[in-house]
């Protein structure tokens, strides 16, 4: 509680830096159980950071651990994935780790809906960036192994088709 006065001081100081919003975000939402003023706060930076990938980020954590809109933390994932490529891709040192993070809750996501084709094409990108590319490519592995049990039925099998009266 001490450190939360001087984060927002912090904010007030440099509206254009993004972690403090990150940082303060994350201490009243994961330490202090506030995610609505997190949000709020994340909201504000966002305001001011309007390209920010980061912020869009923790947002989408937000959506996703708290709220359990899936729908939204998925929204905002994806937006963030966007502002990543824009203002990202073409550094010569690019924010591998926030790309990371982003395309690893997308692909955790896509998972956790049976999204198997979109949490690969995640996963994959992931890969790239990862410190640990072998394991993402042993879940990699996995899914496609899921996907590959997964059989639809034949709209003609016998089994599905009607017979006559």
């Amino acid at each position: 509680r001490e450190i939360l006065p001087w984060l927002r001081l912090s904010a007030s100081l440099d509206p254009a830096r993004e972690e403090t919003y990150t940082t303060t975000a994350y201490w009243l939402r994961a330490r202090m159980d506030r995610p609505d003023e997190a949000e709020n706060f994340l909201r504000e930076g966002l305001r001011h950071n309007p390209q920010s990938y980061s912020i869009l980020f923790e947002l989408g954590r937000i959506a996703d651990e708290n709220r359990k809109d899936l729908v939204q933390a998925r929204r905002l994932w994806e937006l963030a994935l966007l502002r990543w490529h824009d203002k990202e891709a073409k550094k010569g040192e690019p924010d591998t780790f926030g790309l990371g993070q982003i395309v690893g809750e997308l692909g955790a996501l896509a998972e956790r809906e049976n999204k198997h084709g979109e949490a690969v094409h995640y996963f994959t990108m992931l890969k790239r960036v990862s410190p640990k590319p072998d394991l993402i490519q042993r879940r990699i592995d996995e899914l496609k192994a899921q996907m590959a049990q997964t059989v639809t039925p034949d709209p003609e099998s016998p089994d599905t088709v009607r017979k006559p009266r």
